[in-house]
């Protein structure tokens, strides 16, 4: 995703980063059992989640390259809440469910799309 990320739509961007997490969250939940079953697992989830803060933050910066970086790291947090906030959300039918996941995408893709177009929003 991140070495794509400049040549993605917004949506397309939003749809990778929403894919990615879901696919990941088997694998997810079996880490983190692990993690959680060592001493020192606090730290080694918070080096985990500011791994994946990095990454976020590249792939944002690669998407709006005139993003300043503490934009881009302020964004990184916001967008890791939410995609994980994205998991917990209910589970219906098969079409509520798309239609749901459809708005995430929309909400997601909106975001990014507003970071590209006006950096220094926020900066």
């Amino acid at each position: 995703i991140e070495a794509r990320a400049g040549e993605l739509s917004s949506s397309a961007l939003a749809g990778a980063l929403i894919e990615v997490m879901q696919s990941h969250e088997p694998a997810r939940a079996a880490a983190i059992a692990l993690v959680d079953a060592r001493p020192e697992a606090a730290e080694i989830r918070s080096t985990l989640r500011a791994s994946v803060r990095e990454r976020i933050a590249a792939i944002v910066t690669n998407a709006a390259p005139a993003l300043p970086p503490a934009k881009a790291r302020a964004a990184a947090v916001l967008l890791l809440h939410v995609l994980k906030s994205l998991r917990k959300l209910p589970r219906q039918d098969a079409a509520a469910d798309a239609e749901l996941a459809g708005e995430a995408r929309a909400l997601v893709g909106r975001y990014l799309a507003g970071l590209a177009r006006a950096p220094e929003i926020g900066a």
